[in-house]
């Protein structure tokens, strides 16, 4: 059967998008430029505080909307995508192609225009990610997933895989939650080139509290931004003012987040008895003498159990060690260097736990602080 050929989305030329910034009146920040003209088809926006995203947002699809038929505005909940959804319905009624749209309070809410797709009506519809397996029914021509870092990672890869029929575009946006989960990681793996979420398709964009200058007139040299640069922490003030994306102070791993670096091993929860155990110990008395339990699937090192004591002797440590079922696993121990300095009593924290490891070889090399961190 022969079957007429998909009419696909594409990004529109230059001078439409010109054209509609002066259709509707708008003129943007440099800030709000740059985003509004990116033509990639993978694109998130971490914004600050008022920053204007839901205009921004808005606006990027408006200026779209000849390019497709279907437009989805998805948020964690219906309420989410109210903004962007209502900035729509304003420019399509002064722009005089408003057809119909619905009301609906905490439900989908659907906006017709008197234009046509590939012979169909061209629609914006509202959805709700609350239970992402239901982002199905008919493909759209572009996603625009907001309160980004309020979905689910779930979430996201369906909305990602819905893209794939008409290659849509996916555009996400939203402040950065305590920069912790996918979205906070989307954004650090797409500005570093590497990791998890990287793409080389995608493109990540700040978009600045002072890139709204109706509330900031004078953009990063408003007196107010320059107030709050002042009084708030840096890191604090740039991801709720920047939108950038900052990482604890507190730890001395600051890339560490439990979505990232917690999970269950490919064997299952637990311990694989029949896999070698390494132990990495770190030993103290008046800090906690600290021995990791780890496991190795390919060069991915899994922790799989804690001894953590303080006010113990090296002795007692190993002896609660010697009760965990991978005592019997063990191939191979490594140690902080100071382990091999001897106590006033003449021995080591070395040569003690090389006492009850006899024949399993052992090591203690100086790493330096950041070849340490970067090791996996």
């Amino acid at each position: 059967m022969i079957t007429a050929p998909l009419t696909l989305y594409q990004s529109p030329p230059r001078f439409q998008l010109e054209q509609t910034l002066d259709a509707l009146g708008e003129h943007l920040s440099a800030e709000q430029a740059v985003i509004y003209y990116e033509q990639s088809r993978l694109v998130q926006v971490t914004g600050g505080w008022r920053a204007g995203k839901s205009f921004v947002t808005a606006l990027h699809l408006w200026a779209r909307v000849l390019q497709g038929r279907l437009w989805w505005i998805v948020g964690p909940d219906y309420g989410s995508a109210d903004a962007e959804y209502y900035y729509l319905v304003q420019w399509a009624i002064s722009s005089e192609l408003h057809q119909s749209h619905t009301t609906r309070r905490e439900e989908s809410n659907e906006l017709t225009l008197n234009l046509s797709f590939g012979g169909e009506p061209i629609k914006i519809v509202t959805k709700s990610a609350r239970h992402p397996e239901r982002l199905g029914s008919v493909a759209p021509d572009g996603v625009y997933m907001v309160e980004a870092a309020q979905h689910s990672v779930e979430a996201y890869f369906q909305l990602i895989g819905r893209t794939a029929e008409r290659r849509a575009l996916l555009f996400f946006s939203g402040t950065l939650e305590g920069s912790m989960g996918w979205y906070a990681d989307f954004h650090t793996d797409n500005a570093a080139g590497f990791g998890e979420f990287y793409d080389p398709e995608a493109v990540t964009m700040a978009l600045p509290s002072w890139a709204n200058r109706v509330i900031y007139p004078l953009g990063i040299d408003d007196p107010e931004i320059l107030r709050q640069k002042r009084l708030l922490p840096e890191g604090i003030f740039e991801e709720k003012y920047a939108g950038k994306r900052t990482l604890p102070a507190h730890r001395v791993v600051k890339e560490f987040s439990i979505e990232r670096n917690c999970g269950e091993p490919p064997w299952g929860p637990g311990i694989d008895m029949n896999r070698p155990v390494e132990l990495w110990i770190d030993p103290g008395i008046a800090h906690p003498h600290a021995v990791l339990a780890v496991q190795f699937h390919g060069r991915t090192a899994w922790v799989i159990d804690i001894v953590y004591l303080r006010e113990h002797t090296c002795q007692q440590v190993i002896n609660e060690c010697k009760r965990r079922p991978w005592w019997r696993l063990i191939n191979y121990w490594v140690m902080d260097f100071a382990g091999r300095n001897r106590n006033a009593a003449g021995s080591s924290y070395w040569q003690i736990w090389g006492e009850n490891l006899p024949g399993i070889p052992g090591g203690a090399t100086k790493v330096a602080l950041m070849a340490g961190y970067d090791r996996h």
